[in-house]
């Protein structure tokens, strides 16, 4: 197993009564200080975690867990993680320029097929650094394997934060279409 390193944000912030029951709190991965909390300030509260696990997501799995045993209506909405990233950013963790980068992505070098943008915020286009790193090394990059697991706890953070404000059955049949093809229904 190994170290996982990640931050959980919160629902909304942790009272004072409830940040008292995750200080006296006998649950192993607050009592050992494998999870730690912020409170105060502007926004929601989060959680520091720092979890030995086979994976990301088995050790978000595990902070949640510890924290809706000892606070119900605590949890997490969100992770940070470092996978979206600007073609400048993704220059920074390889060994091509910002450059050779851009002109890849508008198909001006290489083979073509290079990851199209997640999103865009003010002009700015932002990427999958998991999927960069898997395109340059099919080109034959040296670029370390980037793992998923962040951004996919992520992305189920945030459907579990709007499931309940969406048509549920739409959904269901959504996610059944989109893992069944075949199975699709009019």
């Amino acid at each position: 197993m190994t170290r996982r390193d990640f931050t959980l944000v919160l629902n909304r912030q942790i009272a004072p009564a409830e940040a008292e029951a995750l200080d006296t709190s006998n649950e192993p991965l607050f009592a050992s200080g494998a999870i730690s909390y912020t409170t105060g300030g502007p926004g929601t509260s989060e959680l520091d975690c720092d979890i030995e696990a086979d994976n990301a997501i088995k050790a978000a799995t595990y902070a949640t867990q510890a924290l809706r045993r000892i606070v119900p209506d605590l949890k997490p909405v969100a992770v940070r993680h470092d996978d979206t990233v600007t073609l400048g950013e993704a220059a920074l963790r390889c060994t091509r320029s910002r450059q050779n980068l851009v002109q890849l992505s508008k198909g001006q070098r290489g083979p073509g097929g290079f990851p199209s943008p997640v999103t865009a915020t003010d002009g700015t286009a932002l990427y999958s650094w998991a999927d960069i790193a898997d395109f340059l090394r099919a080109v034959g990059d040296d670029v370390p394997e980037a793992s998923r697991d962040l951004a996919a706890v992520d992305l189920a953070l945030k459907l579990a934060a709007i499931r309940e404000k969406v048509d549920q059955a739409a959904m269901r049949e959504l996610l059944q279409v989109l893992d069944h093809p075949d199975r699709a229904s009019r």
